[in-house]
């Protein structure tokens, strides 16, 4: 059973152009404008240019790599540079609650351990603001599906998170 998850919210675009292309050609720009004629800069700059673009194209193709699924027991979360499989047995569905993380900051994600995020876009690993652990996969944060996995909480910014949680609870039923 497949889940329809949040993609990235559009501000997150532009954040990820302005730092992975527009800053390092303006730095390249800074450093054509001071040569001074010793160096090959032309050479210098191409070398710099194509690491930094190829970095974008793989950071934009993983911003849309979101995906969720149900396969035999098991919850699929899929988000930028992360895969992780929870048993259905293992989620406390009667905990989980729908919830907005601008009106209840104490479920925001606090520190990145090991992630990715933009504004308008988070992946990975957190630490909430109580050092609970975190695995956090949402675009927008007022409609954030919150729920206890066990040794982490985990945060799945789902389309229709109330269908995505009657979904999993149906799953889970089946899976008994």
């Amino acid at each position: 059973m497949n889940i329809e998850l949040d993609l990235p919210q559009q501000r997150a675009y532009p954040w990820l152009w302005l730092l992975t292309l527009f800053i390092p050609i303006f730095v390249f720009g800074l450093v054509w404008l001071l040569d001074d004629g010793t160096a090959p800069i032309h050479l210098i700059l191409l070398v710099g240019l194509l690491p930094v673009v190829a970095i974008m194209l793989m950071l934009q193709l993983a911003m849309r790599r979101q995906r969720a699924w149900v396969e035999d027991g098991v919850l699929h979360v899929v988000s930028t540079f992360y895969h992780r499989r929870i048993a259905l047995a293992a989620l406390d569905l009667d905990g989980a609650r729908v919830l907005s993380l601008r009106e209840q900051p104490q479920w925001k994600p606090w520190l990145r351990t090991n992630g990715f995020a933009l504004p308008g876009m988070i992946s990975g690993w957190y630490r909430l603001p109580k050092w609970r652990k975190a695995f956090a996969a949402y675009g927008n944060p007022d409609r954030v599906l919150c729920m206890d996995a066990g040794e982490y909480m985990l945060l799945l910014g789902a389309a229709h998170p109330k269908a995505t949680l009657d979904l999993l609870r149906q799953a889970r039923g089946m899976a008994r």
